[in-house]
């Protein structure tokens, strides 16, 4: 039994040093204005570059050189690979949250886009959105402010429209509104939200759902 404990020990200690990666020397390697190249040639046929540090440090120099191409002098390779691995957690801990906020507005309440009406006066053009909202929380909703947002089929978008509406919606209740906005003629963009021949997508982008017991949530989209 002992000698078996033994085996067992060895065997584990012989797989935990395989799974040891051997630590690149091109990591502790500074930046100069001659290196730069040389260094990514090393890179390329360096073996203990994995590739998760090989992304980072490549990302890492396009951000660096998007914002003060002369702050990477100096730095080391693992340098620029630690800062650009913070950058990245907190852009996806930014984008968790804004995730977060926004599937929880949906959560509780439904939002649907009807469809656009002429509303066209000697004097004054406007485009006429109706919209369908159900409250699927299990509290009054009086508030909620957001962007209706028109995509073509090439996921360009064409045109947003503010939304900004104050009530009293109660739990399960269903409720019609609509908006008006002014059209202009000579922007292509409103001639393309009235066509009929143009097909597009409409996205609800809610920025704030507020509850009549003060409760807000609230969404901040990455820029």
């Amino acid at each position: 039994m002992r000698k078996q404990s033994i085996l067992f020990l060895f065997i584990f200690i012989l797989l935990l040093s395989c799974s040891e990666k051997k630590k690149s020397d091109l990591l502790d390697e500074k930046i100069t204005k001659d290196n730069l190249i040389t260094i990514s040639e090393k890179i390329k046929n360096d073996k203990n570059i994995s590739i998760e540090e090989l992304e980072l440090f490549s990302n890492g120099l396009a951000r660096y050189g998007g914002i003060s191409i002369d702050s990477i002098l100096g730095k080391k390779v693992n340098d620029i690979i630690d800062k650009q691995r913070e950058f990245k957690k907190e852009y996806i801990l930014n984008m968790l949250k804004t995730q977060s906020a926004n599937l929880q507005i949906h959560l509780n309440l439904g939002f649907k886009y009807i469809g656009v009406q002429k509303a066209d006066t000697d004097t004054l053009q406007s485009n006429i959105l109706h919209f369908q909202i159900l409250n699927k929380s299990n509290k009054t909703i009086k508030h909620i402010k957001g962007e209706l947002e028109f995509y073509d089929l090439n996921n360009q978008i064409v045109k947003r429209f503010p939304i900004d509406v104050i009530f009293n919606l109660e739990k399960g209740q269903e409720f019609r509104f609509t908006d008006s906005y002014k059209h202009e003629q000579g922007n292509p963009r409103d001639t393309i939200i009235r066509s009929k021949f143009v097909r597009l997508q409409a996205l609800w982008k809610p920025t704030l759902l507020e509850f009549s017991d003060g409760k807000k949530l609230e969404v901040k989209y990455q820029q």
